[in-house]
């Protein structure tokens, strides 16, 4: 079977051999028992998309792989939403019930680097209102790594 898309073969024979030879951190909370399933917090997302902008995760290749998926993001409302017009951001967003998370790498303008965040918000799924705390946390971050380039 072909892979299509922009996922290579050779990621996921590089996934593969890991799981094969037992190269996993099988302490990480990932593989933890939980009474909760698909448990996880804004740090242990934010190490996960630090991973990927390091170019760690799994193979440079498979990094950069999953960086372009999530340059394709097309709901940019939450930590692109009050950035300026352009700004490269490679994110993924969830929503579950009343969760809204979005985790991602800021590319600064002008060469300034890069940052990560990941912002998890809990609120009321009758008064929805995830997408603009979630863009103004984004600005200051923003706001706050353009001053320390200047």
């Amino acid at each position: 079977v072909g892979l299509s898309g922009p996922y290579s073969e050779d990621m996921f024979k590089e996934i593969i051999r890991r799981y094969t030879v037992q190269e996993i951190a099988w302490d990480s909370d990932v593989y933890k028992q939980q009474k909760l399933s698909n448990d996880s917090s804004a740090k242990d997302m934010a190490k996960l998309v630090e991973l990927f902008a390091k170019g760690e995760f799994i193979s440079q290749q498979c990094s950069d792989e999953i960086l372009d998926i999530l340059h394709r993001q097309q709901y940019k409302q939450r930590i692109a939403g009050r950035l300026p017009r352009g700004t490269a951001v490679a994110n993924k967003t969830g929503t579950l019930g009343t969760m809204f998370n979005a985790a991602g790498v800021v590319y600064l303008p002008d060469n300034l680097g890069q940052y990560v965040i990941c912002v998890f918000l809990k609120g009321h799924a009758l008064n929805y209102e995830g997408n603009e705390p979630i863009a103004q946390i984004s600005k200051i971050a923003f706001d706050y790594f353009i001053s320390k380039g200047e």
